[in-house]
């Protein structure tokens, strides 16, 4: 289990193993984590323009903590903020070819799109699931007839096959259950190119079975707010 702060006693020179010597930043969390590792972010804290990458793990969860109580107790209503400066193309965490991850009990706003899944091989991927995620104002600021990409919550996509015989990646099981979205363009979007997400153009080529929404509140959402495919 790793632990990240933005607390006065956190450092990216501290092991990061434990509430009183957390890391600081989500850009060292993204070079420590590991499969089957649990990275746990402060309730309370906040981080800005600090992006959070994992590539090919699996087995991971990503959650919260409080600074008064140990993990595993009753969840908080104060959840840690991983939040963007709201400019056009902005990405709040970036996840490569995950299996087994969750992630819950975070703030994630003020960019483009708060979540890249993306996948890179024609291989079978397995149970991806979000759960009380607070999600606002994910908005592409500049949308319109110069500019179509659209903001949001997830981004799902797949690299395209090396040769037309050659399988596609598929994600089983993505579950989006018990979170709440506020002005956000698109809930989830898969199906389109992203060359603006810096993807190496991530697009449609991904199979995608089994999506779960459940008991979920949208708010002031545009009127494209579930999918876009």
């Amino acid at each position: 289990v790793f632990y990240v702060s933005t607390a006065s006693h956190a450092s990216d020179s501290n092991p990061g193993t434990s509430p009183s010597a957390p890391w600081r930043t989500l850009s060292r969390a993204s070079i420590g984590m590991g499969t089957g590792c649990s990275l746990l972010l402060n309730a309370g804290s906040v981080w800005k323009d600090d992006l959070l990458q994992l590539h090919a793990l699996t087995d991971v969860l990503v959650g919260s903590y409080s600074s008064s109580q140990e993990p595993g107790g009753v969840v908080q209503k104060q959840r840690p903020v991983v939040g963007g400066n709201g400019t056009e193309h902005s990405v709040l965490v970036r996840l490569v070819d995950m299996e087994n991850f969750e992630m819950r009990d975070l703030e994630l706003c003020n960019a483009e799109m708060a979540v890249i899944l993306g996948y890179t091989s024609p291989s079978r991927y397995r149970n991806v699931t979000f759960a009380n995620i607070y999600a606002h104002d994910l908005m592409n600021p500049n949308y319109g007839p110069q500019d179509l990409y659209m903001g949001g919550f997830i981004y799902v996509g797949g690299l395209p096959p090396l040769t037309v015989s050659d399988p596609l990646p598929v994600l089983s099981a993505l579950t989006v259950r018990n979170s709440h979205f506020l002005r956000t363009d698109l809930i989830l979007a898969t199906g389109m190119n992203a060359p603006s997400y810096n993807l190496a153009n991530f697009s449609q080529f991904l199979t995608l079975n089994t999506l779960s929404f459940s008991r979920n509140t949208i708010h002031n959402c545009s009127f494209l707010s579930l999918f876009l495919c």
